[in-house]
C-alpha cells in the first residue's frame, strides 16, 4: 500500500523512525509498547432450530472508539453447515465495532453443537486470542419410532427404527452423541482456529436423536454396526460405510481420514 505524504530524509527523522519501530517490537524502556485489543463479545441466543432464525450482537465494548475493527473473521464454514450469517451495523448510538448478526438455519442444517472462533480484524492493537462461540442446532421435528436395532460405541448411538410416514413404516437411521469422526453421517471439516490448518469434524456432540442427514432420503435399512468410530450399515444388498477412515477402516481408500458422507463398499466374493 502506498503512503502519500511529505518525504523527509534527515538523520533525525531516520532515528525517530527506528525508535518507533523498536517500540512496536516491544523495545525496553520506550513506554510505547503495543496495546492489546479488548475481547470480542457475542450476545444472543445460543440455540437455534432447523429452519429457525436468531439475532446476535457482536461488538467490542471495551475497545477504544478510535481503534474500531473493520469487521470480524469466523471459522464456521457457512455452506457446509447450512447456517447463513448476515451482518448489519448496529443503530446509533452503538458500542465499538458493533454489528447485528442474523443467523438462519436451513431446514437441513447440520444438527449439534457448532463451536467456532470469532476474531476482530483491522485493529491497530494486537489481537492475542479468538473468542469461542458454541451454537447448538436442534431438530425437534425428528421422531424416533419403534426401534429394530441399536448399536453403540465410543459415545455414539445409532438406531434402526420404523417411522410413521403417510401410512407407511419405512426403516430409517437415527443417531445421537459423538460426531468427532463424522459417525452421524453429517458434519464438515473446519479449522480449529483462525491460525491453524488442523481440521476437525463439527458439530459434536449431538444431544438428541436426529435422522442422519447423510441418509435422510434413504430407507430400508436392516442392520448397522459401529466399530469404534467407523460405521457400517446394510441397506438391501448394499453395505454403506462412513466415519473414521484414517487407516482405511472402512475398507476403501480415501483422501480424507474422516468420511462424513456414506459411501458404498465394493462387495467381494469370498474365495471357496
Amino acid at each position: 500500500m502506498k503512503h502519500h505524504g511529505p518525504q523527509r530524509s534527515n538523520v533525525f527523522g531516520i532515528a525517530l523512525a527506528l525508535s518507533l519501530l523498536a517500540a512496536g517490537c516491544g523495545g525496553a524502556g520506550d513506554g510505547l509498547a503495543r496495546r492489546e485489543a479488548a475481547a470480542v463479545v457475542v450476545q444472543g441466543p445460543m440455540q437455534i432450530e432447523r429452519g429457525g432464525r436468531v439475532e446476535w450482537t457482536v461488538h467490542m465494548p471495551d475497545q477504544p472508539a478510535d481503534d474500531a475493527p473493520t469487521g470480524y473473521a469466523i471459522t464456521l464454514p457457512e455452506q457446509p453447515s447450512r447456517l447463513d450469517i448476515r451482518t448489519d451495523a448496529c443503530p446509533a448510538p452503538a458500542t465499538t465495532g458493533c454489528e447485528r448478526w442474523t443467523i438462519t438455519a436451513a431446514d437441513d442444517a447440520v444438527p449439534g453443537t457448532h463451536e467456532f472462533a470469532v476474531r476482530s480484524i483491522g485493529l491497530r492493537a494486537e489481537v492475542l486470542a479468538n473468542t469461542s462461540v458454541r451454537l447448538s442446532v436442534i431438530d425437534s421435528s425428528a421422531w424416533l419410532g419403534r426401534a429394530v436395532q441399536v448399536a453403540a460405541s465410543a459415545g455414539t448411538v445409532l438406531v434402526v427404527a420404523h417411522t410413521e410416514e403417510s401410512g407407511r413404516q419405512p426403516l430409517r437411521l437415527f443417531g445421537r452423541g459423538s460426531n468427532k469422526f463424522g459417525e452421524l453421517a453429517s458434519g464438515y471439516h473446519m479449522p480449529q482456529s483462525l491460525q491453524s490448518e488442523a481440521t476437525v469434524v463439527s458439530p459434536s456432540p449431538v444431544d438428541s436423536f436426529i435422522r442422519l442427514r447423510g441418509t435422510s432420503e434413504l430407507e430400508g435399512w436392516s442392520q448397522v454396526l459401529l466399530n469404534g468410530a467407523s460405521v457400517f450399515a446394510r441397506r438391501g444388498a448394499q453395505v454403506l460405510a462412513w466415519g473414521r477412515n484414517d487407516t482405511q477402516q472402512l475398507v476403501f481408500a480415501s483422501d480424507a481420514a474422516l468420511q462424513g458422507t456414506p459411501r458404498q463398499q465394493a462387495m467381494r466374493k469370498c474365495p471357496r
